[in-house]
């Protein structure tokens, strides 16, 4: 690992291939992603997406944005997830990807979903406070119905 990390910060300086530049970027943010560093994931995520966005890699540019919305999520940043979602499905929207959009709309169903059961304390508490979690359950069934759509979409196909 420790490696690996040495190799991704000497690659982020150099002239080295786009190409060797992003799987190594991706094999770092993978490892540390699975060892619950999620910080450090999504700086090469981050850095991986700079080069795929940079050398119009679709696929590359789809996982990054899904996997540092994951990032996110297993942080609990919410809202910072959101946005990466949002931005992994106009990605997918954009390049006509019906998986890739079925995916999207899952991840962000359920991190709406989750979102939500952390808002509850908030209404029991405070009745008044419900106008936000009530938008947040709107857009989780919103995007589990757009997943179920997609899902019947590419049955048929």
């Amino acid at each position: 690992m420790i490696e690996l990390l040495k190799d991704a910060e000497r690659v982020r300086h150099s002239s080295r291939n786009f190409k060797e530049k992003i799987d190594i970027y991706h094999e770092a943010a993978e490892a540390c992603r699975s060892l619950g560093k999620y910080d450090d994931a999504i700086k090469y995520f981050k850095l991986e997406l700079q080069e795929a966005q940079s050398n119009d890699l679709r696929e590359d540019i789809l996982y990054c944005h899904r996997f540092t919305g994951e990032c996110y999520f297993a942080k609990n940043e919410f809202s910072i997830s959101e946005k990466h979602h949002l931005n992994f499905l106009s990605a997918a929207q954009e390049y006509a990807d019906d998986e890739r959009t079925e995916q999207a709309y899952t991840c962000l169903a359920h991190t709406y979903w989750v979102w939500l059961s952390y808002l509850q304390d908030d209404i029991l508490h405070d009745p008044e406070c419900d106008t936000f979690p009530r938008e947040i359950c709107k857009r989780s069934l919103d995007a589990a119905k757009n997943s179920l759509l997609m899902i019947e979409k590419l049955d048929y196909q």
